[in-house]
């Protein structure tokens, strides 16, 4: 018989580590309006600390809104967090940029924009290509270990395909991919009092 007292609010590490390249779910009880149903991709792991950027909170703003992109087409900025606001950043999947570190097979993040700029400005690249950021998630030496004790951050693989994609409903797919009573979090009221 199974125990009839399973508890799937019971968030329990998944005992995958934090690594550059991994994305970060945000637990289903988080109370924070910034990373409520967030998915973080790291970007950047060290003992000295980690970032990140959100990749399924789209502003619905353009990057020629920002600046005179130099881009051809559509490139919709996302809410990369709450740290430098004012700062843009972006990830994409052009090899061979100046400064670009791969954090993901074909992923790489920041790099040369005036080569982006070339390379965007032909035929054949678009918003699916790279993905533009305000802000950052940042956390200082210990902090992103002492959260997922805390069971704020379940770590996991990202889909690379998905990385690049404006997906507000990515974290309740992720989870579902997942399984067990991961995938019952998925289902999770944004304000439980709604249930």
């Amino acid at each position: 018989m199974k125990d009839q007292n399973f508890d799937y609010l019971d968030i329990t590490s998944n005992n995958v580590l934090p690594a550059a390249g991994k994305i970060l779910l945000a637990g289903p009880l988080s109370e924070d309006p910034f990373f409520r149903k967030a998915v973080v991709l790291l970007t950047e792991y060290s003992k000295a600390g980690a970032v990140g950027f959100i990749i399924n909170k789209p502003l619905r703003i353009n990057i020629s809104d920002l600046m005179e992109s130099g881009f051809s087409g559509t490139f919709e900025v996302g809410f990369g967090g709450p740290v430098g606001n004012d700062t843009l950043h972006y990830i994409h999947n052009v090899s061979g940029i100046t400064g670009a570190i791969e954090v993901l097979p074909g992923i790489f993040w920041s790099g040369d924009l005036d080569e982006l700029k070339v390379r965007f400005s032909g035929s054949g690249t678009s918003g699916d290509d790279i993905r533009f950021f305000l802000g950052y998630s940042g956390w200082s030496e210990s902090q992103l270990e002492q959260e997922i004790n805390n069971h704020a951050w379940i770590v996991t693989d990202p889909e690379v395909s998905t990385v690049l994609q404006i997906s507000p409903g990515l974290w309740e797919d992720t989870l579902r991919k997942m399984g067990g009573k991961y995938s019952l979090w998925a289902n999770f009221p944004d304000d439980p009092a709604d249930n």
